[in-house]
């Protein structure tokens, strides 16, 4: 996915997410690759999850990571 460029205190809205994971559902994204970070989602004060229209009070880059769950089959 490509990069976004934000401006301080401006209105953005985070992608939807375009990967895809054989046997895994996308569970939303986080600021590190292992799911220690900041995650993304409605629960977290001032981050929202893909889609969602937010106002931008970070500085700095910040990376995202999707995050993924192994789907359980029967």
């Amino acid at each position: 996915m490509s990069a976004d460029t934000v401006r301080f205190d401006s209105s953005f809205k985070t992608k939807q997410n375009a990967f895809t994971k054989a046997g895994h559902t996308f569970t939303g994204w986080n600021e590190k690759a292992d799911g220690t970070g900041t995650a993304w989602t409605l629960t977290t004060d001032g981050v929202y999850e893909s889609g969602k229209s937010a106002v931008w009070k970070r500085v700095g880059n910040v990376t995202l990571y999707a995050q993924w769950t192994e789907n359980a089959y029967n």
